[in-house]
């Protein structure tokens, strides 16, 4: 939607000069050009809500003004706020998370490209697996949103995730190329005391996603 409001490029104006700042300075402030900026001013261009609001809490009036509807300025903060956004639920496990913020935080102290790329890889086709099981559970569900077939599907995951595995020992290996090529000194010493003060209780869901996956009888307990 959009605005065509010569009250709105006056005051915008009027605001700027008022404040003694530069069409330059309030166009980078604001993330615009400063030619946009000039024409909003000049009222040649059309402005959307967006900017009327972006407006309105730089100069900290009421959108009304701006717009002339009222000659009080007021506020921004008078406005009608949007209502607060559901905060979506966190569902992954605090094992799983914790345990990958310290993977992570491992990769980057490595600095290789090629070995993020690759551990990204193994994630994401370990996630994409999990997910298209619970997704074919149910007979009545599509399967054309896949490029790969049901068939395929199986053999395609388990060599990528093989792949993606073996990609990762040849770079951790110093087998990889130019200016990517990992050096043993590059590769941190991992000390769970020395990560205990860097991750604090990530350390303990580390422990305890370590405990769990080596449980071999893990299924028959209840």
């Amino acid at each position: 939607m959009y605005f065509v409001n010569a009250a709105f490029s006056k005051n915008i104006t009027i605001l700027r000069k008022e404040r003694k700042m530069t069409q330059k300075k309030v166009a980078e402030e604001l993330g615009v050009s400063q030619a946009l900026l000039s024409h909003y001013e000049k009222n040649i261009r059309e402005c959307g809500l967006d900017f009327v609001v972006r407006m309105s809490e730089y100069y900290d009036v009421s959108c009304d003004f701006l717009l002339g509807v009222t000659e009080e300025r007021g506020n921004c903060k008078k406005n009608p706020q949007e209502p607060p956004k559901k905060e979506k639920e966190n569902h992954i496990p605090k094992c799983i998370s914790s345990s990958l913020n310290i993977v992570f935080g491992i990769v980057k102290k490595i600095n290789s490209k090629s070995l993020s790329r690759f551990i990204i890889n193994y994630f994401s086709t370990a996630v994409y697996t999990i997910f298209r099981t619970l997704y074919k559970a149910n007979e009545n569900n599509s399967e054309e949103i896949f490029d790969v077939t049901p068939t395929l599907f199986s053999a395609v995951s388990e060599s990528n995730l093989a792949m993606s595995k073996a990609l990762c020992d040849l770079v951790l290996q110093g087998k990889g190329k130019g200016k990517d090529k990992i050096k043993m000194e590059d590769i941190p010493e991992i000390d769970f005391e020395a990560l205990k003060e860097e991750y604090d209780e990530d350390v303990d869901e580390l422990r305890s996603l370590i405990n769990y996956t080596e449980d071999i009888n893990y299924y028959s307990k209840g």
